[in-house]
C-alpha cells in the first residue's frame, strides 16, 4: 500500500520526497508555459535560451520558496541576499515578461506546496494564451480601437475596404479596417 504520510509536507523540514514532487511539479508544469510560448508566439526566432530560463527560473522558485519554508527570517534573508541581484537583460515583448512571471508563479506554488493552484492556474494561463492567439488581438498592427471592427464586420467588407484603399495611386495614411463616417 502507498504511503500517503509522504505528501504530507512539512514547511520547516520538507522530506525528500515532497521535494521531488515539489520540483518535479515546478518542471513539468513550466514545461507546458514554454510549449504554450513557443506555440503561441508571433516572432519568427524563438531563443531557446528564453525558454530555458523559463523552466530553470520555475525550479529556482521552487528551490527559493522549499528553503523559506515558513521562516520569516529566512525569507528576509533571502530577500537582501536576492537584492544584490541585478538582472540587465532587456525583454523587448511585455508578453515575455508576462510569461516569465507566469513560470516564478508556478515555482512558487509549487514550492509552498499549492499543487492544486499552480496546476489551475498554469492550465488557466494556457488556455487564455491560446485563445488570444485566434483574437485580432495577436495580430500585428491592431489596437483595442480597432478591435471591434474586426469582430462585428464582415471579413468581405474588411477585405473590400483594404484592397481598395492599397489600389489607389494617392499617399494615403493606411487603411485599418474601421468603419468611416
Amino acid at each position: 500500500m502507498f504511503d500517503f504520510s509522504v505528501l504530507q509536507a512539512n514547511a520547516d523540514n520538507p522530506t525528500l520526497m515532497s521535494v521531488v514532487y515539489a520540483m518535479l511539479f515546478a518542471f513539468l508544469l513550466s514545461v507546458l508555459v514554454a510549449f504554450t510560448y513557443e506555440k503561441t508566439s508571433r516572432d519568427l526566432f524563438v531563443p531557446g535560451n528564453f525558454l530555458q530560463a523559463m523552466i530553470l527560473g520555475s525550479m529556482a522558485a521552487a528551490t527559493v520558496m522549499l528553503a523559506i519554508g515558513d521562516s520569516l527570517a529566512r525569507g528576509l534573508g533571502m530577500i537582501g541576499a536576492l537584492a544584490i541581484i541585478h538582472f540587465r537583460t532587456n525583454l523587448r515583448d511585455p508578453r515575455n515578461i508576462i510569461f516569465m512571471f507566469a513560470s516564478l508563479a508556478v515555482g512558487i506554488a509549487s514550492g509552498v506546496h499549492a499543487y492544486n493552484t499552480a496546476f489551475m492556474g498554469t492550465v488557466a494561463f494556457c488556455i487564455v494564451a491560446f485563445l488570444l492567439r485566434l483574437t485580432p488581438f495577436s495580430m500585428l498592427g491592431i489596437t483595442p480601437s480597432t478591435c471591434c471592427a474586426f469582430i462585428w464586420m464582415p471579413r468581405t467588407v474588411l477585405l473590400h475596404n483594404r484592397w481598395s484603399s492599397s489600389s489607389s495611386n494617392t499617399a494615403a495614411a493606411p487603411n485599418t479596417g474601421a468603419p468611416t463616417t
